[in-house]
């Protein structure tokens, strides 16, 4: 169901008349150190994914410059990937 109401903002969004619009979509996020609400399970998964996947991992920092970027530099795309993220950030 979350795919669905996701899929319908992300329409409704850019029915709106601004400029240009980013979706976001990060997967798997690294907890930051200090986060007092991470689960040590959620930690443990994210590691072992990490380890076998690491394209599909980025940290909360990642997609916080990525969104800035996309706001202050732009982007050809408007859905924004794991890896559409990471060069984002990396701008």
């Amino acid at each position: 169901m979350w795919a669905r109401v996701k899929g319908r903002t992300e329409n409704a969004l850019a029915k709106l008349p601004f400029r240009s619009e980013y979706n976001s979509r990060p997967g798997i996020m690294l907890t930051t150190e200090g986060q007092k609400n991470g689960k040590a399970l959620y930690y443990a998964i994210t590691k072992i994914v990490q380890f076998f996947s690491p394209k599909n991992v980025i940290t909360l920092q990642e997609l916080g410059k990525a969104m800035i970027n996309a706001v202050t530099k732009g982007y050809e795309k408007n859905v924004l990937e794991v890896s559409d993220i990471k060069e984002l950030a990396k701008l």
